[in-house]
């Protein structure tokens, strides 16, 4: 289980809590200057399926003992 879902409740009312506007808003919301797309072709998609499946039957045995 991802652990910080666990305090989603209490991130959320600290932060609402907080009534002051950020100072720093223009400079957290700045565009990215790197206009470069980044794809996940099909051959990318199979090596990343194939190196998830083989690690997955090498450390079967340690997940299943």
């Amino acid at each position: 289980m991802y652990l910080p879902f666990l305090f989603w409740g209490q991130y959320q009312q600290c932060s609402s809590s907080n009534d002051k506007p950020n100072s720093n808003h223009r400079a957290t919301t700045q565009s990215n200057p790197n206009e470069q797309n980044v794809e996940l072709n099909r051959t990318s998609l199979y090596w990343g399926l194939l190196l998830i499946f083989v690690l997955a039957v090498l450390f079967s045995n340690y997940f299943f003992n």
